[in-house]
């Protein structure tokens, strides 16, 4: 893995123990519905996502807020909203950035918008490459089980 990217120009460093929100898609690769809870693959980040993990951040959005705007704003179902401490990004070599003064104002984009900057890890089809995504998603998995005012 290589060095943090430096944040952009109007971005924020969330550090400490606010919560970093993430909604949990729907279906069964996304939620283990025997168990009543997401799997590792809720914190899943492709190519699309620009190594940019969304979620929202506990200072500017509450779960509900966040679940709201996820399902009646954006449309998209959702199994809950789960958070994560952001002091845990560090725990995973990433950090929490809170973009949302770079991005329209809410509704068109969620209140506190704040992603998980993966940006730097290799989505390569290397068994190293997988075990460092699957490590991170693990990790972020056992936090996020702490944390679920929303279901």
């Amino acid at each position: 893995m290589t060095a943090l990217p430096q944040p952009e120009p109007g971005e924020v460093v969330v550090t400490g123990d606010e919560l970093w929100w993430r909604q949990c898609p729907t279906g069964p690769a996304f939620y283990d519905e025997v168990k009543g809870q997401p799997t590792d693959l809720m914190f899943r980040w492709t190519d699309a996502d620009e190594g940019k993990l969304s979620g929202a951040r506990q200072t500017k959005s509450t779960a509900e807020e966040a679940y709201v705007h996820r399902t009646e704003v954006e449309k998209k179902p959702s199994a809950g909203t789960w958070g994560i401490a952001a002091s845990i990004a560090g725990k995973v070599s990433s950090q929490l950035l809170d973009d949302s003064a770079n991005r329209p104002a809410p509704p068109d984009s969620p209140p506190g918008h704040t992603y998980l900057d993966l940006r730097h890890v290799s989505l390569d089809s290397t068994r190293a490459a997988k075990d460092e995504r699957e490590r991170i998603r693990a990790r972020l998995l056992i936090a996020a089980k702490r944390h679920h005012p929303k279901a």
